[in-house]
């Protein structure tokens, strides 16, 4: 029996590290749209500096533009958001990579 009980203690103890890992990595999150073509910049750019986000697509949302709208007081895509806050689009995206803050916001 108390092998059993220090296995779940063990487990337990790696699901908390996890959690606590992941409350602290930034989470990007890029809404597109499949003809855009800042979204593809604004996902290359991201690639390029080795942050990892979630792409959104909203190609099947027929009202994309007010969903976008809503998450981030702009009409078009991309709209790149971390941890939920709007950053904007590319041309902030590229704004915030070339004075350091991208990077800055972002590390770990």
């Amino acid at each position: 029996m108390a092998g059993a009980g220090m296995a779940r203690g063990h487990g337990s103890g790696i699901d908390r590290r996890l959690q606590a890992f992941t409350l602290f990595v930034p989470r990007i999150d890029v809404y597109t749209t499949g003809w855009c073509g800042l979204c593809i910049r604004a996902k290359a750019l991201l690639d390029a500096r080795g942050f990892a986000y979630r792409e959104v697509s909203l190609d099947e949302d027929p009202a994309f533009r007010q969903r976008v709208y809503e998450l981030g007081r702009q009409w078009t895509v991309p709209l790149v958001t971390i941890d939920d806050e709007p950053v904007g689009g590319y041309r902030e995206l590229v704004a915030l990579d070339r004075s350091g803050l991208l990077a800055e916001r972002l590390a770990a």
